[in-house]
């Protein structure tokens, strides 16, 4: 766990509630993943890590983190490169229209 200081605005916040909901960084996050649904839907395997990879490139060019709290240190910290990924791949499944 790294801790990354400051919590900002282009930050993806991992956990439940509803700040994360309504943390602009989460409905831009949601917003990508909006983007990127239908194509991940509809492909192999191996091009749905393709796809997911390919988001969590994005996310992170843009200088944002996946971030989560430690609620017992009251620090944010940087979740790392797997669970970014699987954050993003659950996203698209979970977000995927019926």
């Amino acid at each position: 766990e790294t801790s990354v200081g400051v919590l900002r605005d282009i930050d993806i916040v991992c956990g439940r509630g509803t700040n994360t909901q309504y943390h602009p960084g989460n409905e831009a996050f949601r917003s990508l993943i909006k983007q990127h649904q239908v194509q991940y839907i509809h492909a192999r395997r191996a091009e749905k890590a393709m796809i997911a990879t390919k988001i969590v490139g994005m996310i992170k060019s843009d200088g944002s983190r996946f971030v989560k709290k430690d609620k017992a240190r009251n620090i944010w910290y940087d979740i790392g490169e797997r669970k970014s990924y699987e954050k993003v791949c659950q996203s698209l499944r979970d977000f995927a229209p019926e």
